[in-house]
């Protein structure tokens, strides 16, 4: 059995197909594209008519892919940005007259327990803080004797860049780096102890792929080297330092980090390090098995 799925975020929309059979899930393909849907929102809460045409096209380009391997269902969703707009059905609408597909806004919850759903089907046994730092929000899961656990927060890497970063085609300065931790560990201060001596930290999503990618020097990116693939706070440190000190125009001819990232990795790797500071971790596991693994779950459970 062939499924597919997509993720539609506030940055990128990404897409998965998997083959299914015997217990074991098999990867086809996979894609991802920036389209910037919830460029705005966080001043104005409404998608903007170039955005949602952006984001249809890429779309409309990963059904076209994917109807090469003839899957029986493709489960889309879209998060962070159309849950917090006015006016999410400019792009269902949209999307159903190009292409005939729905597409259903999850809450933070069920985001949040798809990404538990798809990262757990890599993780060995132990306590894990699993993290996804989007465009618009950052989820944080972990389970304990009560059962899954999690926090969604409004702290992503396009948020944070619109919310604290003047020009973002410039270097950071220590003002806004400044000001951008003090917002983040305000959000922070929400989610109950979480103990770093005791837990290990599990990252997905395009932010820590893509610091994966720039530790890597990866001129094309492979996704098998990426997963499970360790980063050490202090290596994020030093990254985060380099990236600082260039602009979008340099930042753009690092290895590593993907077309349309320039602008929004420094707040992506600020929530980051702020994450692992403020709980304690010395290392990130990467996992390239999130939200999109999970959908695929849901589906074969459905089905």
């Amino acid at each position: 059995m062939k499924l597919g799925a997509i993720d539609v975020g506030t940055n990128s929309c990404r897409m998965l197909v998997m083959e299914y059979s015997g217990g074991r899930y098999t990867e086809l393909a996979r894609s991802q594209e920036i389209t910037r849907l919830g460029a705005g929102v966080d001043q104005n809460r409404f998608l903007g008519r170039q955005a949602v045409e952006r984001t249809v096209a890429v779309i409309k380009s990963f059904t076209r892919m994917m109807a090469q391997y003839q899957p029986t269902e493709i489960n889309i969703v879209g998060t962070s940005a159309l849950r917090d707009v006015k006016n999410p059905q400019l792009l269902s609408n949209r999307l159903e007259e190009e292409t005939g597909k729905r597409i259903k806004v999850i809450s933070g919850a069920e985001e949040a327990g798809l990404i538990y759903q798809g990262v757990n089907l890599n993780l060995a046994e132990g306590d894990y803080l699993i993290i996804d730092i989007g465009g618009g929000s950052t989820e944080l899961i972990w389970s304990d004797t009560a059962g899954i656990n999690y926090k969604s927060l409004d702290m992503g890497a396009l948020r944070m860049t619109e919310r604290y970063l003047e020009n973002p085609q410039l270097p950071l300065t220590q003002q806004e780096l400044a000001v951008m931790q003090k917002g983040i560990r305000a959000e922070l201060g929400v989610v109950p102890e979480v103990n770093g001596e005791t837990m290990a930290l599990v990252g997905t999503g395009g932010t820590v792929t893509t610091l994966a990618a720039i530790d890597l020097q990866m001129e094309a990116y492979d996704s098998k080297r990426i997963d499970r693939y360790c980063l050490t706070r202090a290596r994020i440190a030093e990254i985060l330092s380099c990236l600082s000190r260039l602009s979008a125009r340099e930042r753009s001819g690092i290895p590593g980090l993907q077309k349309g990232r320039e602008e929004i990795i420094i707040a992506g790797t600020v929530i980051l390090a702020e994450i692992m500071t403020t709980f304690g971790f010395k290392e990130m596991t990467i996992s390239e098995q999130g939200i999109l693994l999970g959908l695929i779950r849901e589906l074969v459970n459905s089905l």
